[in-house]
């Protein structure tokens, strides 16, 4: 960390040293990850650098960069702060300008069962994801996109001379400045529209496959199976984020597979009365006994805990 005695002409000759070293090792990770690091450290750091980027591309005394090579980095569990760098137009400046130097970054996150977290692109792009999520975004000065592995995400979007393109399930998804919800789980994949406009893209052939209005759904399989359209309460696409799932004369098989998506908490059915039951209200997946409790008092069923992750539900 830069001390208080340090002048701007110090930082200036750090940055300068930085820049430098960067260009004569363009694929050495060390030296982008030492960049980034550095940048990130403070505001004072961040408008040196932005300083040096200028005025350095504007003499020319150094090749032009290198935009071919990818800065990637492990899964990591999602943290608030995402990867957004804290300050003002100096910080943004100088992230573009290391997005410039080193092409694109890509970062992954993955959160816990019950866990639920909020990151942030270098744009404003906020997302939040929901438990057992996992999720990559790929980030350069020309392009941006996120890729839903699994889970569910909630993406809001403003307008930005970038395009956004999200995937989902071989689907590619257009933002037209918008919100929206995404789903991947092990059946199906599904976007909900907030408010704004998606458009559904074949991203093989750029064909428009299907553009949504507020509160439209959309869910399908896989990329030539059929889709459909349906009608859906925002309440209930946004729930999660409040720990919590809303249920209205839900399957009861749809129920338990909701609460498996957010916990990892498996439940047998046995017996087809059961298997049959249909369920409605509102429950915190924070505190699955509470809905087991409810289960088996308004079905008058047999409710058997086998350990913290695996219950068994008979009538």
């Amino acid at each position: 960390m830069t001390g208080k005695t340090h002048t701007f002409d110090d930082l200036i000759e750090e940055a300068t040293t930085h820049y430098v070293r960067l260009q004569g090792a363009p694929k050495s990770r060390r030296y982008r990850k030492a960049l980034l690091n550095w940048i990130a450290q403070s505001d004072e750091h961040a408008k040196a650098m932005d300083l040096v980027c200028r005025l350095w591309g504007a003499s020319k005394a150094v090749s032009p960069p290198l935009c071919s090579h990818r800065i990637r980095r492990r899964r990591s569990p999602a943290r608030p702060c995402g990867y957004v760098l804290n300050g003002g137009l100096g910080v943004l400046a100088a992230s573009f300008c290391a997005l410039l130097l080193m092409g694109s970054i890509h970062h992954e996150y993955i959160t816990d069962n019950y866990q639920t977290a909020n990151i942030s692109t270098l744009d404003g792009v906020k997302i939040a994801l929901g438990p057992r999520t996992s999720i990559a975004i790929d980030e350069s000065f020309f392009a941006r996109s996120i890729h839903l592995n699994q889970g569910v995400a909630d993406i809001k979007v403003r307008p930005s001379f970038r395009a956004l393109h999200t995937y989902l399930r071989q689907w590619q998804i257009n933002d037209i400045g918008t919100r929206f919800v995404i789903s991947n789980d092990a059946n199906h994949g599904s976007v909900t529209l907030i408010s704004g406009s998606i458009a559904i893209v074949d991203p093989r052939t750029g064909r428009e496959l299907s553009r949504l209005a507020p509160r439209d759904m959309i869910t399908w399989t896989g990329l030539r199976d059929p889709h459909k359209v349906t009608l859906r309460d925002t309440f209930q696409a946004l729930a999660w984020e409040d720990h919590v799932i809303e249920f209205q004369d839900t399957p009861l098989t749809d129920a338990l597979e909701q609460l498996y998506n957010f916990t990892g908490v498996n439940v047998s059915l046995r017996g087809k009365a059961v298997s049959s039951l249909k369920i409605s209200g509102t429950f915190s997946y924070d505190h699955p006994d509470v809905l087991f409790r409810s289960i088996k008092t308004i079905y008058d069923v047999d409710v058997t805990k086998i350990n913290s992750k695996s219950y068994v539900i008979k009538k």
